[in-house]
This record gives C-alpha cells, structure tokens and sequence, in this order.
C-alpha cells in the first residue's frame, strides 16, 4: 500500500470512566479522533506534509496516527504529549511520551527526545509544535495526544 499523507493534524484529550477502555476511547472522543480508525505509524514527518487544522474526516476512516496514551486509577496526575519538528530540509520528526507526571515535565521529555532524534538524523530544527494535556481523574483515567495524516 502506497500513501503518502501531505497533511497532519495534531490534537489532544482526557477522559475518565468506571474502565480503562472507557476512559480511553471517551479521551480520544474528547481529542476529536474518537470516531476513526486509527493505525499506528512511526514517528517520520513525510517530506513537504503542512501542519493542519484537522478536517472532517468521516466516520470509521482508517487514519494513520502517532499515538500518545497515558492511564491510571483514580487521584494521580498523567499527561501525554506530542511534538512535532519541521526540519530544515527532507523529513521532520514526530515524537510522543506520556508519563505519570505533570504537564510540564511530559512536554520538556517529549522536546528533549525530539531534539535527540534530530541529532541522531543530522537534521536542524526550523520549528516545534506541541499538543499535551493532563487530568488528575476521580476515577479511572485517560490523557491521550494524536497525529493524524491525511491528504
């Protein structure tokens, strides 16, 4: 199968249930991708794909997607992040972490891995774009941040 996405939306979203299935796929319906398909890919930017508000994709649509997905029982904070790098020339890069910790410190680990796979390709980075979210649940919980890849 040939498909080469050259365009890419990212997005974000909690969710909290009595499950864990639940709480998950009601964080990917708060993320707005909770009706699709989503097929896990690598973390590879295609060479000239823009970063896009994210269209109406229809329903059941099977969408290539780099997944951030973090859970947990009730009272413990988690977060789960995105980046992803325009790089100066050929392929960006796209890096996702999710922890149990707050915010800020998923975003600065999931920059700081960004940057390294940067360095490990010889690739300058032009620019950082970052989708994350957190949520401390009262019940079984889920953060989640999406890539999805269209065209």
């Amino acid at each position: 199968m040939k498909f080469k996405p050259n365009k890419i939306s990212i997005t974000s979203g909690t969710g909290e249930s009595e499950h864990q299935l639940n709480a998950y796929d009601r964080a990917l319906k708060n993320a707005g991708v909770g009706d699709l398909n989503l097929i896990k890919v690598s973390s590879i930017l295609p060479e000239n794909c823009k970063i896009k508000n994210k269209p109406q994709i229809p329903p059941g649509s099977f969408t290539p997607s780099v997944i951030s997905k973090q859970t947990t029982n009730k009272n413990q904070v988690i977060s789960a992040a995105i980046a992803i790098a325009e790089c100066e020339k050929g392929i960006g890069l796209i890096c996702e972490h999710s922890a149990p910790t707050i915010e800020k410190t998923t975003v600065n680990k999931t920059k700081k891995m960004l940057n390294q796979m940067a360095e490990d390709r010889n690739k300058t980075i032009k620019k950082i774009h970052i989708e994350s979210e957190q949520i401390i649940p009262t019940k079984t919980g889920a953060a989640v941040a999406v890539a999805v890849f269209w065209r």
